[in-house]
């Protein structure tokens, strides 16, 4: 398997962890919808098919760097620190798995805004900022390019 090494740099603790609170919110959510579902007939929800797909897939997509982040910013968060720098080997295969889950919240999103499906709100401004610079982080440099530190609701070379 080929691996690219992929830093990221001065991801922002306060951010990162708003930004897993409300990603965990959401996959709370879908989890009590798809148990929901399991319990009464298919097609009775009155939800639409796509929302039903996009449930399935957000929650069962795992973050294969979660751990070692949540690891990282802990200790950077022990030592005072306010943001964390943190370097992954990652397979070059994964850009195709963080487009479909860009896309996927992306319509998340879009089922939030519109109500009636979902109690959670869509991501925050800054949240989405993060996660996209995150996202382009990951892609960007298994493509080639050189990491960007997180500067605000932009990213440096």
């Amino acid at each position: 398997m080929d691996t690219v090494t992929v830093h990221v740099l001065g991801l922002p603790l306060d951010l990162a962890e708003r930004a897993q609170e409300h990603h965990d919110g959401l996959a709370r959510e879908m989890t009590l919808i798809t148990m929901g579902l399991s319990h009464g007939a298919p097609g009775s929800s009155g939800l639409p098919s796509r929302f039903l797909e996009v449930v399935s897939s957000v929650t069962t997509d795992v973050s294969a760097f979660r751990a070692l982040r949540e690891q990282r910013m802990a200790e950077a968060r022990a030592a005072g620190e306010d943001s964390v720098d943190i370097v992954y080997e990652a397979p070059t295969a994964i850009t195709a798995a963080v487009e479909r889950l860009r896309g996927l919240q992306t319509e998340v999103d879009g089922y939030c805004r519109q109500g009636g499906y979902l109690l959670t709100l869509e991501t925050p401004p800054d949240v989405l900022a993060y996660r996209t610079w995150l996202f382009d982080e990951l892609t960007g440099q298994i493509a080639g390019r050189p990491p960007r530190r997180w500067v605000g609701t932009a990213a440096t070379v």
